[in-house]
């Protein structure tokens, strides 16, 4: 039984927990969809994808020998293309978002191979050897969950850096010519 105080309603003592449960739901009911909705709305899965071939022809016209990726699997897309000349060194940098999500960046460099992979890496080590398409790549760990892969020449060095699976990783290195 209910007691009704003089104004009709009932006392707060009175209330049962379904009650204090109705009221939250019609209060974060109309929440949830907004919330829901804004990320449907506002959500951005496309990428801005750009032409990474002048890049490529800029860096070789700076004296830089480039290799280039060739066939890529569907869905690869380049997002970014930069090419850097500082102190007498290029260093070219190609970030490509791959089909299942990872994003991998090949940088191309004449700089000396120790203060890149300084900066690129910091002061991981190599983790051995891995031939990719006849090339000995060197495995390092990168910083922040990054991984590399290295291919040092006496006049380039060349990496392979990024988030997303060693498959991928292995793909972009083996498409380089």
């Amino acid at each position: 039984m209910v007691t009704v105080t003089s104004q009709g309603a009932p006392r707060a003592s009175d209330r049962r927990p379904r009650d204090l449960v109705l009221s939250l739901a019609v209060l974060l009911v109309p929440i949830l969809l907004v919330v829901l909705l804004f990320q449907y709305l506002g959500a951005d899965d496309e990428v801005t994808v750009v032409d990474p071939g002048p890049a490529f022809s800029q860096a070789r016209d700076a004296g830089l020998d480039v290799v280039r990726p060739g066939d890529l699997p569907a869905g690869w897309r380049p997002v970014s293309a930069v090419l850097r000349e500082d102190a007498g060194a290029v260093t070219l940098r190609v970030g490509y978002v791959t089909s299942g999500g990872g994003f991998l960046q090949l940088v191309e460099s004449d700089r000396d191979a120790e203060p890149l992979l300084r900066r690129e890496l910091g002061d991981g080590r190599p983790g051995g050897t891995e031939p990719i398409g006849g090339v000995p790549w060197q495995a390092y760990p990168g910083r922040d969950g990054e991984r590399a892969l290295v291919w040092l020449e006496p006049e380039r060095t060349v990496l392979v850096l990024g988030r997303a699976p060693a498959s991928e990783m292995r793909t972009l290195a083996a498409s380089l010519r």
